[in-house]
C-alpha cells in the first residue's frame, strides 16, 4: 500500500510529502511521483523541464548530493532492507541530479528511511515498509492481528 500526503504552504511554493511505501507498490509510487511533478512544475523557476534538459548529460552537470554515499550504506546504524535498497535505487535512477538524497538522516528526533530535497520543488520524507499484505490476517478493534509466518 502507498499512503502519501501532500501539504502546500501558501506563503512559499514548498511541498512536503510523507509516504509509507511497500516495495511491491513501486508502480503506484511512480504514478504519485509523476502527479507531484506535474503539480509542482508551474511553481518551479526556472521551469523543471528546462533545467533538466540543459543539465542532464553535460560534463559540468552537478553530481547528486547523497548522504551517506552509496559505498557507506553497509555502515548505517540500522542496516538497509532489500526493499529499502530497491526504493533508493529507483529514486537514484529516475530523479534528476538536482534532487539530493539523505539516507536515514536525523530529523527532529526521528530517523526516516529517506529524505529527498530539491531547491525548486521541496522536500519528500519516506518511511519504507518492507512487508507483504499477505501477512495480515484480520483486523481487530485497535489494529491488525498478524498471521504467524509458521502458519502460512
Amino acid at each position: 500500500m502507498l499512503k502519501a500526503e501532500v501539504e502546500k504552504y501558501a506563503e512559499h511554493p514548498l511541498y512536503i510529502t510523507w509516504a509509507a511505501v511497500e516495495p511491491s507498490s513501486l508502480d503506484y509510487l511512480q504514478g504519485i511521483w509523476s502527479y507531484l511533478c506535474r503539480e509542482l512544475e508551474p511553481l518551479m523557476e526556472p521551469r523543471c523541464s528546462q533545467v533538466n534538459t540543459i543539465r542532464v548529460g553535460l560534463p559540468w552537470a552537478p553530481k547528486r548530493i547523497m548522504d551517506p554515499p552509496k559505498d557507506q550504506w553497509d555502515r548505517l546504524p540500522t542496516p538497509l532492507t532489500p526493499g529499502e535498497r530497491e526504493v533508493f535505487e529507483m529514486f537514484n535512477g529516475k530523479l534528476f541530479r538536482e534532487w539530493e538524497m539523505y539516507i536515514q538522516p536525523h530529523l527532529n528526533g526521528l530517523r526516516p528511511d529517506l529524505v529527498l530535497l530539491n531547491p525548486y520543488a521541496g522536500i519528500a520524507v519516506f518511511e519504507i515498509k518492507d512487508w507483504s499484505l499477505n501477512t495480515l490476517h484480520s483486523s481487530i478493534k485497535y489494529g491488525w492481528k498478524t498471521q504467524s509466518p509458521v502458519d502460512i
